[in-house]
């Protein structure tokens, strides 16, 4: 278990992470080794914290275009930082920022009444029986 030194620090990081900055870089600002954090957090904690990381990094998109429209950003400077946010987004929240995607399935299925089942069994059992029989002679 952490002690209550690690508690704090490991907290510190996860507020850190919450902003939107990196885990590695977060840790180094806190002064722990990403291993000890990545030993004592809590999965529940950090998967929030990233949840959070990445509504805020969304929340942020809004700046940019601003930027952009002000002249502050050029727009090919814009499209490929955008771009990059939207790839990340969607593999950090897939479900909220990620592209819907679809499956489609085609199956037959086909409805056998009792006397055709009981046929197919009785059948299965003959051939077993006869694959028995066959054996002992």
């Amino acid at each position: 278990m952490a002690k209550k030194a690690d508690a704090s620090a490991i907290q510190k990081v996860l507020d850190i992470v919450s902003t939107g900055i990196s885990t590695r870089k977060a840790c180094e600002k806190v002064g722990i080794p990403l291993s000890t954090f990545q030993k004592h957090v809590d999965r529940g904690q950090y998967a929030r914290a990233r949840e959070d990381c990445a509504d805020r990094q969304f929340e942020e998109m809004e700046d940019l275009e601003e930027d952009c429209r002000q002249g502050k950003i050029a727009p090919d400077v814009f499209r490929v930082t955008m771009d990059s946010r939207k790839w990340r987004l969607a593999r950090m929240r897939p479900r909220v920022y990620g592209d819907k995607q679809s499956v489609d399935v085609k199956a037959n299925v086909d409805f056998i009444t009792e006397e055709q089942r009981d046929a197919a069994i009785r059948g299965a059992l003959l051939e077993l029986g006869a694959a028995i029989g066959t054996k002992d002679e």
